[in-house]
């Protein structure tokens, strides 16, 4: 399902936050922003000022596209096409070779392991999808789940 979406009449957008999101296995052909796809591209295209991307999770997806206008670091990619050579460059990156989730082919995308830190961010992100607390081992997991140890 769509997990964030934003869109205006026309013009730009501006002061778009997109933290801690697990995008897995976008590969539909889609036009539309931010979350677009063109010839199955996977992107965040926002026009506009104070766009920011943190914390994010980019799986399987066809092709990710996250262009110059987007603040964006400490997300994590995994095995994403790299058709046409693109290349996100971010300063604390996590790029994995292994499935980072529980049990992605029953769309179980809990974390198996803790990710690289995250970027901390205000109390008014400080819990996962689940409701656990991000951040209470000293880590604040990247994606949608907080990393739980069993």
């Amino acid at each position: 399902g769509m997990g964030f979406y934003t869109t205006t009449a026309n013009g730009t957008r501006s002061y778009n936050k997109i933290y801690n999101n697990t995008i897995v296995g976008n590969n539909l052909v889609i036009a539309g922003d931010p979350l677009y796809t063109n010839a199955g591209d996977l992107g965040l295209n926002l026009t506009g000022s104070n766009n920011i991307a943190f914390n994010n999770i980019w799986a399987r997806c066809y092709r990710v596209v996250i262009t110059p206008r987007i603040k964006h670091d400490y997300n994590l990619f995994y095995n994403n096409n790299t058709k046409n050579g693109i290349i996100i460059t971010e300063s604390h990156i996590q790029n994995l070779t292994a499935d980072p989730f529980l049990n992605s082919a029953a769309y179980d995308f809990h974390l198996s392991a803790e990710t690289t830190p995250g970027l901390k961010l205000n109390n008014k992100y400080s819990h996962d999808k689940d409701g656990n607390k991000r951040g209470y081992n000293s880590k604040w997991s990247r994606g949608a789940y907080q990393y739980i140890a069993p």
